[in-house]
């Protein structure tokens, strides 16, 4: 492949790297490391599964936009057994949308007592 990065350690990859504790109002020593070394997009082993990770504003709105008409994003298994069938990071499509409706109204009704 022409994409650059790392596929870290047999079975764990760079799952441990990834998810290594970071402030909120940075994208992490994981991201900023790899970034830095590979570019703003890169391959990687995360939770068991090969990966491309995009930090590209432009690229991820482009993919947001075209999800489910020109390709699909997803998660690696191990994210879908963790986060279940009906996590909204997972959901795609008209399921996304209800589950967010659903939850922007929960919100609101909380607000207003």
């Amino acid at each position: 492949s022409s994409l650059n990065g790392s596929m870290g350690w047999p079975f764990i990859g760079e799952t441990l790297s990834f998810f290594k504790p970071h402030r909120s109002n940075s994208i992490g020593t994981f991201l900023q490391q790899r970034v830095s070394r590979y570019g703003k997009v890169f391959k990687s082993n995360i939770c068991g599964g090969k990966a491309i990770v995009s930090c590209d504003q432009e690229l991820n709105m482009f993919i947001l936009q075209n999800e489910g008409k020109l390709l699909t994003s997803d998660y690696p298994k191990a994210m879908h057994d963790i986060l279940g069938e009906y996590s909204l990071l997972l959901a795609t499509g008209e399921i996304h949308r209800k589950l967010k409706n659903v939850i922007i109204s929960f919100i609101n009704l909380t607000k207003s007592k």
